[in-house]
């Protein structure tokens, strides 16, 4: 077997996301590294409610319908503004809480399982006071851009429409 030279000197590469008690999902520089999430410009939404699965599929353009754009932090990584589709599922996220993410190649979803969160901790320990302020800046972006995309797609979106919104998600078989 060849040798192969390590590229990526200074990345990290841990796939993690965090959902903040704020209702934010914020995915780390480590796995949009991982993960080749770099050119992402918004991401649609599926939720599985009997095995209790976020997906995430990403998108590289701003033209794909029923879409969350995505909002790009200086080190890496980004944040989706999610209230509202945590709010309709009845998605917990008084406490915020991290979470390994999982790419299920078959159908091209980032999975994020609400049932294995990864051990809580004290938001002063998970978050720094520059990672706060970056949060805040970027939860208003994000609220502004869920409300203009929010209001785009209501007319030809149907809440009770879940079966065709997430048969990609109900078909998902395993990490």
């Amino acid at each position: 077997m060849a040798f192969e030279r390590w590229e990526k000197v200074g990345q990290t590469i841990n796939n993690r996301v965090t959902i903040w008690k704020q209702g934010q999902i914020n995915v780390s520089p480590g796995a949009v590294n991982l993960y080749g999430l770099d050119k992402a410009k918004t991401a649609s939404l599926f939720f599985d409610p009997e095995r209790r699965l976020i997906g995430l599929k990403f998108h590289d353009t701003l033209d794909e319908p029923h879409t969350v754009a995505l909002s790009w932090r200086d080190k890496g990584g980004f944040g989706l503004g999610v209230k509202k589709f945590l709010d309709y599922y009845g998605i917990d996220y008084q406490q915020t809480r991290r979470y390994a993410l999982h790419h299920n190649t078959e159908e091209d979803l980032f999975v994020i399982d609400l049932n294995a969160p990864e051990k809580d901790k004290e938001p002063e320990q998970e978050q720094n006071s520059s990672d706060i302020n970056d949060a805040d800046e970027q939860k208003t972006e994000i609220d502004n851009s869920e409300s203009n995309s929010d209001s785009e797609n209501e007319e030809s979106s149907a809440p009770g429409d879940k079966a065709a919104d997430f048969s990609a998600v109900e078909a998902y078989t395993g990490f």
